[in-house]
């Protein structure tokens, strides 16, 4: 890719936020108030790179230093090198290209890279639409990251006789806490949803060949351990919001980790309301209503996939607790009406 093709390429929020050390609900600020260049592109804002390199330019006084200093990470990198286009060539920066955007590869020299990108083994394969790509019990020897489609895993049943899926799309890792494991045997049945293509890494690989530094190695596990550690963490959190009883509890649960993620109102969804919906475990419809409702409220607004906490966390915490009451007095109600039937028989 050539500079000129680098500087045309759409940017998100989340990147346009990184890229200019903002908070996302600062970007979401400037563009209500029109204040940087921006287009909506399938219901989402997308940014052209050459446009804000040139809005920070106007407004930002230490513009030339830090575009030079982001130039400059570009100059003479893996990933910047002008390696022959052939189909090899080609799938093996794919196959980098993916390890670094999950995150593997913080923190490696480009020394290290090279060498990795020499070690490892790595294919690409395709599945099709309700083809099981990894199965319950099989015995795993690679982990894989997403490419293009959607895989999906049941997690159980969820409220409405819905059961609750984990969807993984683009970039999204599976097996790799399996590869750390003594047996490396799978706990999940992985299904394609669509077309989907999936690039996968012998893990042995990446850690077991002598030609990879001791140094290089402890580099790579300490990343590793990371994502694992966030990945637990996204999981325990996904635990807490299933446990809530109320459809609306757990809807409130994800809109406020959302909004923490974001660091604050307003913050973008990066997902759809089917998959919002199905990782709640809740019927699509039924989601839809309750989003209307707590808008109706004054509890949320939002248009398309932009949301809103309107009422303050104090507000949202006495709501909990009244419906935490309500829910009790209503048990007691029932318990009490049972007790007299058998009173009564």
């Amino acid at each position: 890719m050539n500079h000129s093709e680098e500087e045309e390429r759409m940017m998100t929020v989340a990147e346009v936020a990184d890229y200019l050390g903002f908070r996302p609900a600062t970007i979401y600020s400037y563009i209500k108030n029109g204040k940087i260049p921006v287009y909506r592109a399938s219901g989402r804002w997308r940014f052209k790179h050459s446009e804000i390199e040139e809005w920070l330019r106007k407004n930002t006084k230490q513009a030339d230093d830090l575009l030079e200093s982001r130039h400059q990470k570009k100059t003479d990198s893996f990933f910047s090198s002008e390696e022959p286009e052939e189909e090899a060539n080609s799938l093996k920066k794919r196959a980098m290209l993916l390890l670094r955007d999950v995150g593997i590869l913080s923190g490696l020299e480009d020394r290290e890279m090279w060498s990795l990108s020499d070690a490892m083994e790595y294919a690409e394969e395709s599945y099709g639409d309700g083809e099981i790509v990894i199965f319950n019990t099989q015995k795993m020897n690679s982990f894989l990251i997403v490419e293009n489609g959607v895989l999906t895993i049941p997690l159980g049943a969820g409220e409405n006789v819905v059961t609750s899926k984990q969807d993984y799309r683009r970039g999204n890792i599976l097996g790799l806490d399996v590869m750390m494991t003594a047996e490396r045997t799978s706990y999940f049945t992985a299904t394609a949803r669509d077309d989907v293509t999936v690039m996968t890494y012998s893990f042995d690989a990446f850690l077991n060949r002598r030609q990879l530094k001791d140094s290089l190695k402890i580099k790579l596990l300490a990343n590793i351990a990371g994502l694992l550690a966030d990945e637990n963490i996204r999981r325990m959190k996904k635990i807490g919001m299933l446990q809530e009883k109320s459809i609306r509890g757990r809807i409130l649960s994800y809109l406020l980790q959302a909004e923490r993620k974001a660091g604050g109102s307003p913050f973008e969804l990066s997902d759809n309301r089917s998959a919002i919906a199905s990782h709640l475990g809740v019927n699509r419809s039924v989601f839809s209503n309750e989003l209307n409702s707590m808008r109706r409220e004054g509890i949320i607004d939002f248009d398309r996939n932009i949301f809103t906490i309107c009422s303050s966390r104090n507000e949202l915490a006495e709501y909990r607790k009244r419906k935490r009451t309500e829910e009790k007095k209503r048990a007691e109600r029932v318990r009490e009406t049972e007790k007299r039937k058998e009173e009564l028989l």
